[in-house]
């Protein structure tokens, strides 16, 4: 027989209030960076609580090109695939060898882990 656990009346108004409260804390700001991005430099400082007169897009292309962003998105997308392949390779056998049981495997898998972090972190000290 199932078992019904049950709430109290006002409970899912407390949840759902904050889950609004969360909400509207997360999409505030990214909303009003968005809102700044669009805007002109003197528009911004002029009051940047303000909604944009007119949509400024050359604020995207200045920061693709002078800030270098292709190259950092560049950077992000490597080491993100990087990421993602050493932690197919590890964690598989790692995987594999702890279904199996096999003690020896199992260390070995673990030095090999520990050798691609230690990696990881040197090939960060030295390209950035």
């Amino acid at each position: 027989m199932e078992k019904k656990t049950e709430r109290r009346p006002g409970s899912h108004v407390l949840i759902y209030a904050i889950l609004i409260v969360l909400a509207i804390s997360i999409i505030l700001p990214v909303a009003w960076v968005f809102m700044a991005s669009i805007k002109q430099n003197s528009e911004f400082y002029q009051n940047p609580w303000a909604l944009p007169q007119s949509v400024y897009l050359q604020n995207f292309a200045d920061a693709w090109t002078k800030a270098r962003m292709g190259d950092y998105m560049l950077n992000s997308v490597l080491v993100t695939t990087l990421a993602l392949v050493l932690l197919l390779v590890i964690a598989l056998p790692h995987m594999c060898s702890r279904a199996s049981g096999s003690a020896a495997a199992d260390c070995c898998i673990r030095l090999l882990w520990v050798a691609c972090l230690s990696m990881s972190t040197i090939l960060w000290c030295r390209f950035s």
